[in-house]
């Protein structure tokens, strides 16, 4: 009776999802990742906020980075010495980007921050707080092949014109940026889309301390599932390389590389107007970080 009770209730749940879904995936239309680019003439705000949490345990910490929704790398403040601490860390960007024509987009970017962190030693614990401006920097995108049979490749990149290291306390101008390269492939409802970027720091230099944070390459493959013509999830992951970070010559981290899970949610409000979520988890041998990025985009 018991047994009769199970299969019946399997098969309802068979029903339920064969009923639900099946409609949900015919009724949805191919992501929005083929908005990649600003419409010819129009110009589009990007306003988002980042929370980063950070617990690190090592006797040498070197710079943790992170890439905006711009695609710029922005260093955590992150203080030298022996360590077993946590840190939280806000970052606030406001993008805008304009459709030079069909093809290209040009952007402007700014970057402001407010950090705390909590060190942990030995006998005492200690905590600081910092806040203010990050970086500001300009941007661009080209169209290299539209999507027509064969996916579609776009080229970009981005450069700071102005960046603030935190820790020498000092305006740096032309000294960092990135590059990437993007392709994607609709079949609906799915979109398979690749990222590769590559970012550069040059060295950072005072009158008494010099901090050279490592180049970055990171590859994040990811899947975009229209849900509804509204709606959108994506999922994937982000491998980083990153080169050794030195402070005064000396190496305060080595090579090392990372693994991150990405998962986000966005969603078309009305036309032009859009809301996504996205989440990261990273995990290495020196730090945990978790990351939420809530960004509004609007086209006018």
């Amino acid at each position: 009776m018991q047994k009769d009770r199970l299969a019946q209730n399997k098969r309802l749940i068979h029903l339920l999802i064969v009923t639900f879904l099946i409609p949900l995936t015919l009724s949805a239309q191919a992501v929005k990742v083929d908005e990649l680019l600003t419409d010819k003439n129009l110009v589009q705000s990007d306003v988002s906020v980042s929370y980063i949490n950070t617990q690190r345990s090592d006797s040498n910490v070197g710079l943790v980075g992170y890439q905006t929704v711009n695609g710029d790398y922005v260093v955590i403040p992150t203080y030298i010495g022996n360590v077993a601490s946590q840190s939280d860390y806000l970052g606030y960007s406001l993008a805008l980007r304009y459709g030079f024509n069909s093809d290209i987009e040009v952007f402007a970017y700014g970057n402001l921050y407010s950090s705390s962190e909590r060190t942990l030693y030995a006998n005492s614990i200690t905590s600081h707080n910092d806040k203010g401006f990050s970086s500001a920097g300009i941007g661009g995108v080209y169209q290299v092949h539209n999507e027509d049979g064969y996916p579609a490749l776009l080229l970009g990149g981005t450069l700071d014109v102005i960046e603030r290291d935190a820790t020498l306390h000092k305006d740096f101008y032309l000294k960092s940026g990135s590059i990437f390269l993007a392709s994607y492939y609709t079949s609906d409802p799915v979109v398979f889309f690749i990222k590769a970027t590559y970012g550069f720091n040059s060295p950072h230099k005072s009158k008494t301390h010099a901090i050279s944070a490592g180049d970055v390459l990171s590859i994040t493959p990811q899947i975009h599932f229209a849900v509804n013509p509204y709606t959108s999830l994506n999922w994937g992951i982000s491998y980083e390389y990153k080169q050794k970070d030195t402070y005064d010559g000396e190496i305060i981290a080595a090579n090392q590389s990372r693994l991150s899970w990405l998962f986000g949610v966005s969603y078309e409000i009305f036309a032009r107007s859009v809301l996504s979520a996205d989440m990261e988890k990273t995990d290495t041998s020196t730090y945990s970080q978790s990351a939420m990025t809530l960004n509004y985009s609007y086209k006018f």
